[in-house]
């Protein structure tokens, strides 16, 4: 790969009498870049393949980058996503839980300690239970924002409930 400029070389007369050129090696620039989009390809497909819906947040509170399995799990329309802020989000949200003081607490708390981490699930009116997992999002060792992580484990609480009755009743 080569990057090439070239510019006429005028007279005193103002006349073009040749050109003056340069030519530059690129090649690892753009092997470079060729690695970085792989990187990048590969890594939105790891995060669209994952059973989680994944939720990442600066902390100016704009959302940088969802999976679709976030937006299927929430239910979360095109106009609410592309509004970026996690605010439109959570507004969203709250109509769907069972106790969205809760929800809102342990965001706010967690906000605000931007080191800590949680785990914890999310119960929602319509009898769906997510596990809710928080992490520091740190870039070049700063803090930069949270990642959250949502998996649905209805399924799971729902089996687990059935065997505790089926126990109890023995």
């Amino acid at each position: 790969w080569a990057q090439t400029s070239k510019m006429p070389l005028y007279n005193k007369e103002g006349q073009i009498t040749g050109t003056f050129g340069v030519s530059r090696d690129i090649t690892k620039r753009k092997l470079a870049e060729e690695a970085l989009k792989n990187s990048l390809q590969l890594m939105e497909t790891i995060l669209e393949s994952i059973h989680n819906g994944i939720l990442v947040v600066n902390h100016e509170g704009k959302v940088i980058k969802t999976n679709a399995r976030f937006v299927q799990m929430w239910n979360i329309s095109d106009e609410i996503m592309d509004s970026g802020d996690d605010k439109v989000l959570i507004n969203h949200i709250l109509g769907q839980l069972v106790d969205p003081d809760e929800f809102i607490a342990k965001i706010s708390k967690l906000y605000e300690d931007m080191e800590a981490e949680s785990k914890d699930l999310i119960y929602f009116n319509d009898g769906r239970v997510f596990e809710r997992i928080s992490k520091p999002m740190a870039l070049i060792d700063e803090l930069k924002g949270r990642v959250w992580s949502f998996l649905d484990i209805t399924e799971r609480i729902k089996s687990e409930q059935l065997l505790l009755r089926k126990n109890e009743k023995i």
